[in-house]
């Protein structure tokens, strides 16, 4: 009787009890494998300076254009990121989607000019894309300066959305305004 639950131990316990480890090991491990991330709702925005523009879904493709006092060249979809300050982080190929987006952050705000303009690279025109200007100071609420939505007549139209000066203080009064500068088509 001794030798038959032996080999019933052997046989059948042993092998159920490793199973039975292995679970729980997995149990344990599987959370530590890829945590879900936190987030919390006030972190900060990975710059200083955000620029977004959009537009109604369609097969339009409308590019964004910026340029900081800091960088030589503007930024847009064939030089994403600046020498030292902005980025374009989602470059939308006007693909059709549900909304059309393209937005740019400036890890830093340089006192000086910037320049913000868009360009209907492909598309349907007249076009109206919404373009918003948000500053994040450390230790502030967010500022959207400039929240207006700007008509593209004509395909491969380039067009200034908002120039505006920053200093230590935070945006020039009376410095915006939306006189025509070259990005795109200027000098590179």
């Amino acid at each position: 009787m001794t030798r038959f639950r032996l080999k019933n131990v052997i046989a059948v316990d042993l092998p159920l009890g490793s199973v039975a480890f292995f679970i729980l090991i997995l149990i344990l491990v599987i959370p530590f494998i890829n945590p879900i991330p936190t987030t919390k709702a006030d972190a900060p925005p990975p710059g200083q300076l955000f620029i977004h523009i959009s537009w109604p879904a369609g097969n339009n493709d409308v590019d964004l254009w910026v340029k900081s006092p800091e960088d030589a060249k503007p930024v847009g979809y064939t030089r994403k990121d600046g020498n030292t300050s902005c980025a374009l982080l989602r470059d939308d190929l006007g693909n059709p989607s549900p909304e059309n987006e393209e937005f740019t952050f400036c890890r830093s705000m340089p006192n000086g000019r910037y320049v913000v303009n868009l360009h209907l690279y492909r598309g349907v025109a007249p076009i109206g894309v919404k373009v918003e200007v948000t500053v994040f100071a450390p230790g502030k609420p967010p500022v959207k300066f400039f929240d207006e939505t700007v008509t593209l007549f004509a395909a491969q139209q380039e067009r200034t959305a908002v120039t505006f000066e920053l200093n230590e203080r935070g945006l020039v009064p009376f410095s915006t305004n939306k006189v025509f500068v070259p990005l795109r088509s200027g000098p590179k």
